[in-house]
């Protein structure tokens, strides 16, 4: 119990930590229950893990010198 109490008091002084938080517990609520699964298998393969741009962003682009 200690432990969960650290955690949301984490969560509520550092920035984005109580978003973090309700995701983390949205995911794990979503993982126990079948349609919950089935909806994390359709993210993930509409989406996959580590997937590369096709062509480099627009901040990365090196630009080129004039000769």
């Amino acid at each position: 119990m200690n432990r969960r109490i650290a955690f949301v008091l984490a969560a509520l002084v550092l920035p984005g930590g109580f978003v973090a938080l309700v995701g983390a517990w949205l995911f794990r609520a979503a993982t126990r229950t079948q349609r919950g699964r089935k909806l994390l298998s359709f993210a993930r393969e509409k989406v996959p893990f580590g997937r590369r741009l096709p062509v480099p962003a627009p901040a990365f682009v090196r630009v080129q010198q004039a000769a």
